[in-house]
């Protein structure tokens, strides 16, 4: 039996009841017979969905400036028409790649009507990015829940 790995974009193979198992990665020979003892116990690059739709969420995230149109988005009752880098302190060059990124990872929906553009928050998938980061910082809490903390 054999079991593909993934290791960012070198694709490896482990057969298992093999005495000693080398993989190339990054051009240097790696002994990974550590990762074939169990099939249990193997390395697989293999993401749910769920952990993917999260670290999109989380990337779309990663800028104040998304952040910022996100909290003006959501504070509104209907749809946003017009330009919002006239309503928040962020650059005219840059909005478009901002309000592109949040639109890609599905957390607003909008489009073009000349000369204005009209954007709003997906439902939908805000309640499902909420749910997904409630989810995993709430399975984060078993590790600060005995005393402080993992390392600790």
């Amino acid at each position: 039996m054999a079991i593909t790995v993934k290791m960012a974009s070198t694709a490896l193979r482990c057969a298992f009841g093999s005495k000693q198992i080398l993989f190339l990665i990054f051009g240097r020979l790696v002994d990974c017979s550590y990762f074939c003892e169990q099939k249990k116990n193997t390395m697989i690059a293999n993401y749910q969905d769920r952990e993917e739709k999260l670290a999109r969420f989380a990337k779309a995230l990663g800028h104040p400036a998304r952040i910022a149109i996100l909290h003006f988005l959501a504070g509104r009752e209907s749809c946003f028409f017009g330009d919002i880098h006239e309503v928040l302190p962020i650059a005219k060059a840059t909005v478009s790649q901002h309000l592109s990124e949040l639109k890609s990872a599905g957390l607003i929906q909008g489009e073009i009507q000349p000369p204005k553009v009209k954007y709003c928050i997906h439902r939908e998938n805000w309640q499902l990015a909420k749910q997904l980061f409630a989810d995993f910082f709430h399975g984060l809490d078993k590790c600060t829940a005995k005393g402080g903390g993992c390392c600790s």
